[in-house]
């Protein structure tokens, strides 16, 4: 039966908003982390399929979190801190690396996808950092400690 007027629910009684964002990002995560995982099986076949699969991975992977917290507030924490920056840095690589992936004229597409890979992971490893207090100058400190 059709709900008669817009202020009927549309969701079922036992399930709650919440739970439904939680199942929503559950399953978008999980396609993410297919996306993800799978990029790795195709890596010795073509760099440009590793290319375009671990950026899908990724953009799902981030596109997950927005039901677990709205646009507004992944907003309002992006602007706190620095993490603007790194979340800029990711979003730029990961378009990088598409260009690269599918841009067929490079002979060195292959080390362009790998290196724009790699700043990909430490933009949001970064970015990761952020949320843990002190997590980023205790990296720095480690670093100069290590490299002098």
């Amino acid at each position: 039966m059709l709900p008669t007027t817009l202020k009927e629910s549309f969701l079922p009684a036992d399930e709650t908003p919440q739970e439904l964002r939680t199942q929503r990002f559950l399953v978008t995560l999980c396609i993410g982390l297919v996306f993800f995982l799978s990029s790795f099986f195709v890596l010795a076949v073509s760099m440009a399929a590793f290319g375009v699969l671990y950026s899908f991975g990724s953009i799902t992977i981030m596109v997950s979190t927005l039901f677990l917290a709205g646009p507004r507030q992944q907003w309002a924490n992006l602007k706190e801190q620095n993490r603007l920056p790194c979340f800029g840095a990711y979003l730029a690589t990961i378009a990088l690396t598409l260009l690269f992936a599918l841009y067929p004229g490079l002979w060195f597409r292959s080390i362009l996808v790998f290196v724009s890979v790699f700043v990909q992971c430490c933009a949001l490893t970064w970015y990761c950092l952020s949320y843990f207090p002190r997590a980023q100058a205790g990296l720095r400190a480690c670093g100069h400690f290590v490299f002098g």
